[in-house]
């Protein structure tokens, strides 16, 4: 029916990025059975309308929060996947947040959105990991899928080591994973 002008598109995109941020800090914060729709409002400062226009339910909101946190489609180098990795473990609402998705998991459709997390950060890997290997700074010596495999290992234990509840110094994690991620992958 009638056109939407650009500052109210701008607005609604704007609102909606607050729905998902402040869901993502009370979830994180409150756990998310605490985190009702008024506290994640409120914190958005938004209206309970608003979110309802966005989102049938909180947990249609927390599959917004998980699509948000996708691996970005493109990466050149190993280092900038890694300094990603480091920076979600330096966020100090990540662990609280990961705590609470690992409760949520026997959900369904939660359990197939981190399912289609997983398998876009493996394909990910491999398209940086041939990248890297092309550009002779990955061992060759190993087939891609092993190499892969060795760097998602190390990557589960930063960010177990960052969901724990007295986690690790960002610094201590960043010098742990480089220093086994030379003798895993590099040449």
């Amino acid at each position: 029916m009638g056109r939407t002008d650009a500052p109210t598109r701008r607005r609604g995109a704007g609102n909606r990025d607050a729905l998902i941020r402040a869901g993502f800090e009370a979830i994180a914060s409150l756990g998310y059975a605490r985190a009702t729709t008024a506290e994640i409002c409120r914190r958005a400062g938004v209206s309970s309308g608003t979110f309802f226009h966005y989102f049938a339910t909180k947990e249609e909101l927390l599959l917004a929060i998980l699509g948000e946190s996708d691996p970005p489609a493109e990466h050149s180098t190993l280092a900038e996947v890694l300094a990603g990795v480091l920076a979600e473990a330096a966020d100090p609402l990540g662990p609280g947040f990961v705590r609470e998705v690992s409760t949520l998991a026997s959900l369904p459709r939660v359990s197939r959105a981190l399912a289609e997390q997983a398998a876009k950060r493996r394909a990910m890997l491999t398209r940086v990991l041939e990248i890297e290997r092309e550009a002779g700074r990955v061992r060759d010596d190993l087939p891609v899928g092993e190499l892969r495999l060795r760097v998602e290992v190390l990557v589960a234990g930063i960010e177990a080591l960052a969901a724990d509840t007295d986690p690790p110094e960002p610094q201590e994690l960043e010098s742990a994973l480089r220093a086994l991620l030379d003798g895993a992958v590099h040449t």
